[in-house]
């Protein structure tokens, strides 16, 4: 999985937030004009990983979004994966599809707490062509 530092949306961010809003990463990704639609063509992922073990609300949206400022202080949901907060350890790792149709400039991540605040824990998050297929065996397996 190649991971390049230009296209990275978080590295190891404070996942604090409100119940119901959605927090921008840290960074956006500037395509260069509202119109470049990185969805059409190859397709792209974005790879998220928890860092530090999420803390409150019930259930957590990870999203992939754009806007037409930086700062992604209004931004428009492209794609999303929901899921209950224990899904969320440390080390979990799961990857969105970038999908066709982004009409803004600056293409981001969010994080949205549900049924209460985000109180603690940090994620990463960046940009792909490849997908990562980890599986881990219990220990003593027999691989053939």
């Amino acid at each position: 999985m190649y991971q390049d530092a230009l296209a990275t949306f978080a590295s190891g961010q404070s996942a604090v937030s409100s119940d119901g809003v959605i927090t921008p990463g840290a960074y956006s990704y500037d395509k260069g004009a509202a119109l470049n639609d990185l969805g059409v063509g190859e397709p792209l992922f974005v790879v998220f990983t928890i860092t530090e073990v999420l803390v409150g609300g019930t259930t957590i949206t990870f999203s992939i979004v754009d806007d037409d400022n930086a700062a992604l202080s209004s931004p428009a949901v492209l794609a999303e994966f929901t899921a209950a907060l224990a899904t969320f350890a440390e080390g979990y790792q799961f990857a969105l599809a970038l999908p066709q149709g982004s009409t803004q400039r600056y293409l981001g991540v969010g994080i949205k707490p549900v049924g209460a605040n985000c109180t603690d824990g940090n994620f990463s998050a960046f940009l792909t062509h490849d997908v990562p297929k980890n599986i881990n065996y219990p220990a003593g397996s027999t691989i053939v």
